[in-house]
């Protein structure tokens, strides 16, 4: 009966060997696929996307740049009114009747989550407009920014 359990376990190591490295394959590919993107890589992409932002705010207004980077479902906080959609982010900042505007940001801080199709940012902003007599009224912050990874690969901004 012991040479049998021993020839079973022979065997059964034998016949298992070759899936064994196939298993360990399998497990590797799993491991560095379940790894995602390099988190550098992907912090660059969301630096040039807050620049390329920032960027378009200064070439094409508020409104349409802010329309560009929302996702269809973005939302947006401004003074306590929570704004829900990319048109109507668009038309909030429509509406707006600033002259010499000026809105400049740097991301300080970029995390990225081990999925590699979100982010968040956060940093300091200058938000300058000039009323119709000339009076200069200057704001800054903080911002906070969430970024997603949609179809095709572009990031736009889920909350801002």
């Amino acid at each position: 009966m012991k040479a049998f359990w021993k020839r079973v376990r022979f065997q059964t190591f034998v016949s298992c060997s070759g899936f064994s490295a196939l298993g360990a394959a399998m497990c590797w590919l799993v491991v560095l696929t379940a790894c995602g993107p390099d988190p550098g890589t992907v912090r660059l992409e969301i630096l040039d996307t807050e620049r390329a932002f920032a960027r378009r705010v200064a070439d094409s207004g508020m409104a349409e740049a802010f329309a560009h980077y929302a996702a269809d479902s973005a939302v947006i906080l401004r003074r306590g009114q929570l704004i829900r959609g990319r048109q109507a982010i668009g038309a909030f900042y429509d509406q707006k009747v600033l002259g010499n505007v000026s809105l400049n940001w740097e991301p300080t801080h970029i995390t990225v989550a081990r999925s590699g199709d979100l982010a968040y940012t956060y940093g300091m902003y200058t938000f300058t407009s000039t009323d119709s007599a000339g009076m200069v009224h200057p704001d800054s912050g903080v911002f906070h920014t969430v970024w997603q990874r949609q179809q095709g690969g572009v990031w736009r901004f889920v909350w801002d």
